[in-house]
């Protein structure tokens, strides 16, 4: 499958008044599966090898908190990582979103991304009990049994275009104890990847396309397909 980086970005920043009220139900049928493919490549973009895995990502009890995605990296030097993984659809759409035209300025991307950080960190990592729906990705997962001797870390995976810094860096890391101090965990470092700003740096870089394999995303088209003909 192939995802239109421009229209993808319209669509998903823009909030555009005849765009309105289709997030949700696109969200539906291709978020978790665009977000986390978009992370593999920008992974393979650096030379590394990457997996994502269909097991479940859980604590191993019957009941409790569950993340999205086991993604397994292997990097050029050999280094290994199973993320465990969270992702976050929210966009241009969600409460509190605002809008970042594809010809924005780095000034005006770094206002934004500075936006939605100071948001999450007073909606989700500051002021509110632990674990909720974002911090639960520092709790320990159980992975599957042939993966259990790789190190494990936290990722979270947004749309929006978020950032800590003035650098507008697709994927980067703050502290745990600094970001989330009422939390206790094992990791000491909480690893953050916004969709939106790499696929505004392929855009850059004149890429226009992504050529994807995703299976769910297929399978759900092939459905609608049959129930629906236009």
């Amino acid at each position: 499958m192939k995802i239109n980086i421009r229209e993808t970005l319209e669509f998903f920043d823009g909030k555009h008044h005849n765009d309105a009220g289709h997030a949700s139900g696109i969200v539906g049928i291709i978020g978790e599966d665009l977000n986390s493919i978009t992370f593999k490549h920008f992974m393979e973009n650096k030379g590394a090898k990457v997996k994502i895995l269909n097991s479940p990502v859980t604590t191993g009890k019957v009941k409790g908190k569950r993340l999205d995605r086991w993604i397994y990296i292997k990097e050029k030097n050999g280094k290994e990582t199973l993320y465990q993984t969270e992702i976050k659809n929210w966009s241009s759409w969600a409460y509190g979103g605002k809008s970042l035209p594809i010809s924005a300025d780095d000034e005006k991307i770094s206002q934004i991304t500075k936006h939605y950080w100071n948001q999450q960190k007073d909606a989700h990592f500051v002021k509110r009990e632990h674990p909720n729906n974002i911090t639960k990705v520092l709790l320990q997962m159980v992975p599957p049994q042939e993966y259990k001797s790789i190190p494990i870390k936290p990722l979270l995976i947004y749309w929006m275009p978020i950032s800590n810094s003035n650098q507008i860096k697709p994927l980067f890391s703050v502290k745990t104890s600094e970001v989330i101090p009422k939390m206790k965990s094992s990791f000491k470092l909480l690893n953050i990847f916004s969709v939106s700003l790499y696929l505004r740096e392929l855009l850059k870089n004149g890429e226009s396309w992504l050529e994807f394999d995703m299976p769910n995303i297929e399978s759900r088209m092939m459905v609608l397909n049959k129930i629906i003909k236009i």
